[in-house]
């Protein structure tokens, strides 16, 4: 794998990581969002609820009392007139506007019930709704019926029927009770709904005897898919009700929310219980939203964070390619000029002249080439004097000129500097002496450039600077050391290291 692919799958890698983090988080805040929105909704609709069957309450009360304060109606009950007080009753729930209304004397012996002119005299002083109105109280709560041979469930309050007195701080004497009721059914959930203004449903349903839920009011037209399911999952309905706790004596018990699977759709439900006056719970109310249209929205924001994130992705793989390919391009370049190298070509074209890490990389190499060419050229140069360095032995009678202007011979002071002992050699360019610098008494090779090389080549004089100036920038224990350039009485000579040993020919021919 090349190193563009390894920074593009690393590049891709990161960005794919960075945004598979960020859709995750904005999906679970999304979903966040929307069980917030749920709850919220649910619990005003709750409270909805709430402040509607209170008020519902009280205005069956207050109309309940305003009945009773009726001169005749309490003197018909006063004296027990059994035969005109069911008359009355059925005169209060019209007034009222109840369901139904019962009216007992003042041991709580029933006189009569409006929807029901037969009913018999029973006691119902036992009731915890009339026990607390015979006493002088208003009472209220929940009551169970029948309808059509189906349970339903009734919002009750019973008041006192007590003969005034002239004193207003006394409550008089109680000759007797009227309970009124009102149902609880689908238009006061369809009235809450509509109170509410939002999508939620309400359902509000009763227990029988087993405990087992049985719609009486919703705003879902479900009926028996309704009562089955919440039947199925009575556990939850415990627990978004609050029965759960009511059933272990925590009047407080919060309502959690609960999610209900009725046909195709889920609901999230929330509600509270509903009890008699004397706190039993005979049924309960849930206020459900679905879950499903809920999210609905958030769906479709969740599409368009999916489909931007893609596109987002597909962006940053396309930067992270051309940054990989931007940046591996002069490695890449660095690379063949290396190989180039390898192979004795000097002359590679470096790119790169930025001040980051391949810049100075590139520029390191470039530095690196330039010497590896002028060490070529000294070589080339070395190689072009067309002749041979030979070993001479020089006698007494023997001088070499090596300048146009000066003859250098052993015994002489050159320079006023170098005592001239022997001459070492003979090459194309020039002479090679061996001579003990007198200031620093150590022997140095000097090296004449002959007077017919300048005249038969011009820039003989510029290849024999060039030489010094790239031999002193070889600095290696196995290279002559090149110490100074300098011109003399027209002699132009070149100072190097001498070394003390035998020519190659010699060793080989020794050895």
């Amino acid at each position: 794998m090349t190193l563009t692919w390894k920074i593009f799958i690393g590049n891709a890698a990161v960005v794919t990581a960075v945004l598979g983090i960020t859709l995750l988080l904005t999906d679970r805040s999304a979903t966040r969002a929307a069980n917030s929105a749920i709850d919220r909704s649910l619990g005003a609709t709750r409270e909805q609820v709430t402040a509607v069957l209170a008020a519902r309450d009280s205005v069956l009360a207050r109309s309940a009392e305003v009945f009773v304060q009726n001169p005749y109606f309490i003197s018909l009950v006063q004296q027990k007139k059994q035969e005109s007080v069911p008359d009355q009753a059925v005169e209060a729930a019209r007034r009222i506007g109840a369901y139904y209304v019962q009216i007992t004397d003042d041991q709580g012996m029933r006189m009569a019930r409006s929807d029901d002119p037969a009913a018999p005299p029973v006691s119902l002083a036992e009731s915890p709704l009339f026990g607390g109105a015979l006493e002088g109280r208003r009472t209220s709560g929940v009551a169970q019926g029948t309808r059509e041979g189906k349970g339903i469930l009734l919002q009750a309050v019973a008041v006192a029927v007590a003969v005034p007195t002239k004193d207003e701080n006394s409550p008089g004497k109680v000759v007797g009770a009227l309970m009124a009721t009102r149902l609880i059914g689908d238009s006061l959930a369809r009235e809450i709904k509509n109170a509410s203004q939002s999508d939620v449903e309400v359902v509000f349903f009763s227990l029988d005897t087993s405990n087992v839920p049985h719609v009486v009011g919703s705003t879902l037209p479900l009926g028996p898919a309704l009562d089955s399911a919440l039947t199925k999952r009575s556990d939850q309905l415990k627990m978004a009700t609050g029965m759960a706790g009511a059933a272990a004596g925590d009047s407080a018990a919060s309502q959690v929310r609960e999610e209900f699977a009725i046909g195709d759709t889920t609901y999230v439900g929330k509600g509270g219980t509903l009890k008699s006056a004397g706190g039993s719970v005979l049924g309960g109310y849930l206020a459900m939203r679905s879950r499903d249209a809920e999210l609905a929205g958030f769906a479709a924001l969740r599409r368009t964070i999916l489909l931007g994130g893609a596109i987002g992705l597909l962006i940053a793989m396309g930067l992270s390619y051309v940054t990989a390919h931007q940046t591996t391009r002069p490695i890449g370049a660095l690379v063949a000029a290396t190989k180039r190298a390898t192979e004795g070509d000097y002359n590679a074209e470096i790119p790169g002249t930025g001040k980051d890490e391949i810049g100075i990389l590139a520029g390191a190499f470039r530095g690196l080439l330039t010497d590896l060419r002028e060490k070529q050229a000294l070589v080339e140069l070395l190689s072009a004097g067309g002749g041979t360095t030979v070993p001479i032995a020089f006698t007494p009678t023997m001088k070499i000129a090596a300048g146009g202007a000066g003859v250098i011979e052993p015994g002489q002071l050159f320079v006023k500097r170098y005592m001239v002992k022997e001459v070492l050699g003979v090459g194309g360019m020039g002479v090679v002496f061996k001579a003990l610098d007198q200031e620093l008494n150590e022997f140095v090779a000097i090296k004449t450039l002959k007077q017919d090389m300048l005249n038969k080549d011009p820039s003989a004089l510029d290849r024999f600077r060039s030489e010094i100036r790239l031999a002193r920038k070889i600095s290696h224990r196995n290279v002559v050391r090149t110490h100074d350039i300098g011109e003399a009485e027209g002699v132009y000579y070149i100072t190097m290291e001498y070394v003390e040993g035998k020519s190659l020919k010699e060793l080989i021919r020794a050895r």
